[in-house]
Protein backbone atom coordinates (compact mmCIF):
# COMPACT_ATOMS: atom_id res chain seq x y z
CA UNK A 1 0.00 0.00 0.00
CA UNK A 2 2.78 2.45 0.82
CA UNK A 3 4.68 1.85 -2.45
CA UNK A 4 1.54 2.26 -4.55
CA UNK A 5 0.78 5.55 -2.82
CA UNK A 6 4.30 6.86 -3.52
CA UNK A 7 4.15 5.78 -7.18
CA UNK A 8 0.75 7.43 -7.62
CA UNK A 9 1.99 10.71 -6.09
CA UNK A 10 5.12 10.63 -8.29
CA UNK A 11 3.01 10.30 -11.43
CA UNK A 12 0.78 13.22 -10.39
CA UNK A 13 3.82 15.38 -9.63
CA UNK A 14 5.42 14.50 -12.96
CA UNK A 15 2.24 15.41 -14.83
CA UNK A 16 1.86 18.76 -13.05
CA UNK A 17 5.49 19.77 -13.60
CA UNK A 18 5.34 18.82 -17.29
CA UNK A 19 2.25 20.99 -17.80
CA UNK A 20 3.92 23.93 -16.02
CA UNK A 21 7.10 23.63 -18.13
CA UNK A 22 5.11 23.40 -21.36
CA UNK A 23 3.08 26.47 -20.45
CA UNK A 24 6.23 28.44 -19.63
CA UNK A 25 8.07 27.43 -22.79
CA UNK A 26 5.08 27.92 -25.06
CA UNK A 27 4.98 31.69 -24.49
CA UNK A 28 6.00 33.67 -27.57
CA UNK A 29 8.60 35.65 -25.62
CA UNK A 30 10.22 34.42 -22.42
CA UNK A 31 11.02 37.99 -21.38
CA UNK A 32 7.45 39.28 -21.35
CA UNK A 33 7.20 39.20 -17.55
CA UNK A 34 10.63 40.61 -16.78
CA UNK A 35 10.92 43.80 -14.75
CA UNK A 36 12.34 46.90 -16.39
CA UNK A 37 16.03 47.67 -16.17
CA UNK A 38 17.32 49.78 -13.32
CA UNK A 39 20.43 51.80 -14.07
CA UNK A 40 22.91 53.14 -11.53
CA UNK A 41 24.73 56.28 -12.63
CA UNK A 42 27.79 57.79 -10.97
CA UNK A 43 28.17 61.56 -10.78
CA UNK A 44 31.39 63.54 -10.30
CA UNK A 45 31.28 66.27 -7.68
CA UNK A 46 33.57 69.13 -6.63
CA UNK A 47 34.17 69.61 -2.91
CA UNK A 48 33.63 73.18 -1.66
CA UNK A 49 33.84 72.62 2.12
CA UNK A 50 37.11 71.11 3.37
CA UNK A 51 35.71 70.05 6.75
CA UNK A 52 33.19 67.64 5.21
CA UNK A 53 33.27 63.97 6.24
CA UNK A 54 33.43 62.12 2.91
CA UNK A 55 33.99 58.41 3.23
CA UNK A 56 32.52 55.77 0.92
CA UNK A 57 29.01 54.92 2.02
CA UNK A 58 28.23 58.27 3.67
CA UNK A 59 24.75 59.53 2.69
CA UNK A 60 24.29 63.05 1.32
CA UNK A 61 21.33 65.05 0.02
CA UNK A 62 21.46 66.49 -3.51
CA UNK A 63 19.32 69.52 -4.27
CA UNK A 64 18.79 70.83 -7.79
CA UNK A 65 18.58 74.60 -8.10
CA UNK A 66 18.67 74.64 -11.91
CA UNK A 67 19.44 72.36 -14.83
CA UNK A 68 23.21 72.63 -14.30
CA UNK A 69 23.38 73.61 -10.60
CA UNK A 70 23.04 70.69 -8.19
CA UNK A 71 24.47 71.11 -4.70
CA UNK A 72 25.18 68.45 -2.09
CA UNK A 73 24.34 68.87 1.59
CA UNK A 74 25.61 67.12 4.69
CA UNK A 75 24.04 67.89 8.06
CA UNK A 76 22.25 70.92 6.60
CA UNK A 77 25.35 72.57 5.10
CA UNK A 78 26.25 72.76 1.42
CA UNK A 79 29.57 70.95 1.04
CA UNK A 80 29.91 70.32 -2.70
CA UNK A 81 28.32 70.69 -6.12
CA UNK A 82 27.87 68.26 -8.99
CA UNK A 83 30.03 69.07 -12.01
CA UNK A 84 27.92 70.76 -14.74
CA UNK A 85 28.21 67.94 -17.31
CA UNK A 86 26.94 65.40 -14.75
CA UNK A 87 24.40 67.82 -13.24
CA UNK A 88 22.42 67.95 -16.49
CA UNK A 89 22.13 64.16 -16.57
CA UNK A 90 21.20 64.04 -12.89
CA UNK A 91 18.44 66.65 -13.22
CA UNK A 92 17.07 64.88 -16.31
CA UNK A 93 16.94 61.56 -14.44
CA UNK A 94 15.39 63.22 -11.41
CA UNK A 95 12.66 64.74 -13.59
CA UNK A 96 11.93 61.43 -15.34
CA UNK A 97 11.75 59.54 -12.04
CA UNK A 98 9.63 62.13 -10.20
CA UNK A 99 12.26 63.29 -7.67
CA UNK A 100 11.10 66.89 -7.44
CA UNK A 101 14.44 68.64 -6.92
CA UNK A 102 15.79 66.61 -3.98
CA UNK A 103 17.40 63.17 -3.98
CA UNK A 104 19.45 61.09 -1.56
CA UNK A 105 22.91 60.06 -2.76
CA UNK A 106 25.77 57.97 -1.36
CA UNK A 107 29.49 58.74 -1.59
CA UNK A 108 31.28 56.20 -3.79
CA UNK A 109 34.87 57.45 -3.61
CA UNK A 110 36.81 59.81 -1.39
CA UNK A 111 37.81 63.25 -2.60
CA UNK A 112 41.12 63.38 -4.43
CA UNK A 113 43.69 66.18 -4.16
CA UNK A 114 41.71 68.38 -6.52
CA UNK A 115 38.52 67.84 -4.47
CA UNK A 116 36.65 65.69 -7.01
CA UNK A 117 34.71 62.68 -5.71
CA UNK A 118 31.93 60.42 -7.00
CA UNK A 119 28.42 59.81 -5.75
CA UNK A 120 25.52 57.60 -6.84
CA UNK A 121 21.83 57.71 -6.06
CA UNK A 122 20.65 55.53 -3.19
CA UNK A 123 18.01 53.93 -5.39
CA UNK A 124 18.64 53.08 -9.03
CA UNK A 125 16.76 55.10 -11.62
CA UNK A 126 14.01 53.22 -13.45
CA UNK A 127 13.88 55.30 -16.63
CA UNK A 128 17.39 55.80 -18.03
Amino acid sequence: MGLNFIRLKAEQFQQKSDVACEAELSTPDLLTRVKGDCVTHHFNCQLTEDAADLRPGVPLVARAFSESDVRLMQRGKFIAHVLPEDAELLTTLMRKNYHYGVISVVVESEASFDGVFRVRSKRPFKNP
